[in-house]
């Protein structure tokens, strides 16, 4: 069954578009729990050059890097959860207050919480040259994110008493669950517009190109659910963002390319309901306060290099990359809240800054020859995060296709 389905899912995408001149789409921005895909190079400076793409990538993990870079269980990501200091701080309304009353007071126990991460994401994009190396793109992500087999772990030898059905029922008062979830929805589309120069006359190199874009992100993405623990953003959670994006690249010996990538990306603030923390000795991922709160997220950067071997033998290609990420914190500022509640649910580490260090290996076959009006291509991309912080630990394989069409009017 899974093999049909990835079948299946296969033979969609090539039924949407056909991969790959430039893997341009890859420079999109990412999550904390996905890394960078693959490499990107300058677009070809080829008036009225039109590229289709789409791939897909699938990856795993049950482990995360918490803020001190160490390897943990994937829900400890944000430090262990202490149930003594959950209800600390916490404003209780009227329905809530009589639903506790009916319940045992929560045991003093320190929880560790593991789990499963699956990622899934569908990515067609459609580039088109204008002229004078002018050029339009726009990237549409669909993505499932599973979350399976949520194991909460005593880490309190002293108190081995059935906690879990008394957690459960303190959750349910505040309208928190703890179910298991396998959504689908749409990412955070982008478009952007740029400009490519390619310099062909220096007399030591094949080639040096560059390319300069700017861009924005809608907030189509589907949001996290503040009512389940395990929900996960499909995006930036509401957030919009401006794009900006450099690449260059210099060939040599006819098959040698070497280049490197920059983009940066500034979001807007939003105004919505989260779950924050309500004392300093909290952490984790379960808290039970709501709040109407600004958020204003810090600046998404990411570098990259590369290395290739470009159709080093017939119409193939390798390449090996390193790319990093910084994500900057998101500042919240609470409505109604005193200053000290305030300065509480900053301290909070799902809102802390998160970095990762990736390393990523391609093989293309690009089926195109010379005078070809379309040219095919094909690819299989590895992602691999090897260091950071606050982030999960996904590895990521991409499978890919698509083709070029030239109509030089």
């Amino acid at each position: 069954m899974k093999l049909y389905t990835f079948l299946l899912q296969t033979t969609l995408i090539i039924t949407l578009s056909v991969i790959i001149r430039n893997v341009d789409a890859y420079y999109l921005p990412v999550q904390f729990y996905y890394p960078k895909l693959g490499y990107t190079e300058p677009r070809i400076q080829k008036d009225w050059l039109t590229s289709a793409q789409a791939c897909v990538s699938r990856g795993a993990t049950s482990h995360a890097l918490n803020c001190q870079g160490q390897r943990v269980p994937l829900f400890d990501l944000y430090g262990i959860q202490d149930l003594s200091t959950l209800t600390s701080n916490v404003i209780v309304n009227s329905g809530e207050q009589s639903c506790l009353a009916n319940l045992p007071p929560l045991p003093n126990n320190v929880l560790s919480i593991s789990g499963h991460f699956r990622f899934r994401q569908t990515l067609v994009g459609i580039t088109q040259n204008i002229c004078n190396g002018f050029f339009v793109s726009c990237y549409l992500p669909i993505r499932r994110l599973g979350v399976s087999m949520p194991r909460l772990t005593n880490l309190t030898p002293a108190h081995q008493e059935a906690f879990i059905p008394v957690l459960d029922a303190t959750m349910a008062c505040f309208n928190l669950n703890r179910t298991n979830s396998r959504p689908v929805g749409l990412g955070d589309v982008v478009a952007c517009a740029g400009k490519t120069w390619c310099l062909f006359d220096n007399p030591h190199l094949d080639f040096i190109d560059i390319s300069l874009q700017a861009g924005f992100m809608a907030p189509t993405s589907k949001k996290r659910n503040e009512n389940q623990i395990f929900s996960l953003p499909f995006g930036f959670d509401g957030h919009a963002g401006f794009l900006l994006v450099g690449d260059c690249s210099v060939g040599a010996y006819d098959w040698l390319t070497v280049g490197a990538h920059l983009d940066i990306l500034i979001f807007t603030s939003v105004i919505k309901t989260v779950r924050i923390k309500t004392d300093l000795q909290q952490n984790g991922i379960i808290f039970l306060q709501q709040a109407r709160a600004g958020l204003v997220k810090k600046p998404q950067c990411s570098v990259s290099a590369y290395i290739k071997a470009d159709h080093f033998t017939r119409g193939f290609s390798i390449v090996g990359s390193y790319s990093f990420t910084y994500q900057g914190h998101t500042e919240l500022t609470l409505f109604n809240r005193p200053l000290k509640t305030e300065h509480i649910a900053n301290t909070d580490n799902r809102f802390a800054a998160w970095s990762m260090h990736t390393i990523h290996a391609a093989l293309e076959y690009d089926f195109t020859t010379r005078n070809d009006i379309a040219g095919p291509r094909i690819g299989i991309f590895y992602d691999r995060p090897v260091s950071g912080r606050n982030i999960f630990l996904t590895a990521l394989w991409t499978g890919a296709i698509g083709i070029d069409i030239c109509l030089n009017f």
